[in-house]
């Protein structure tokens, strides 16, 4: 009987082990890509800004020579306001899409879980 009960220890502490294993591996597999993908957002990023400025910039001047032509100022004032509107849907629509890249060992927890349902049986 305890000898019995000391290979169910080893067993399960083999299983614990290969599971723990499993979640290391997953997420050293995970880590790479989110990686990759954050250094091409940050470039993407940094690019696009100069071309948005520009942009915003010939937008104001427009606006501001046109709709407001003694307070050219008031053209940069309303752009400022759409620019700054969009930012934070852009940013809003983003920070809801963090949780599903955040690397979790996903497969690790489902094979816990089946081996959890076979030997609670």
């Amino acid at each position: 009987m305890v000898d019995a009960a000391g290979r169910v220890l080893d067993s399960s502490l083999g299983i614990a082990q290969d599971e723990l294993e499993l979640a290391r591996l997953e997420i050293v597999q995970k880590l790479p890509k989110l990686g990759r993908n954050l250094i091409s957002l940050a470039i993407a990023s940094f690019l696009g800004l100069f071309g948005l400025l520009l942009a915003l910039a010939a937008i104001a001047w427009l606006l501001g020579e046109e709709l407001f032509e003694p307070h050219i100022w008031l053209g940069f004032a309303v752009t400022a306001a759409v620019a700054l509107a969009a930012a934070g849907s852009l940013a809003l629509a983003a920070l809801r899409q963090v949780p599903g890249s955040i690397p979790f060992p996903s497969a690790a927890l489902r094979h816990a879980r089946s081996l959890k349902e076979v030997v609670g049986r």
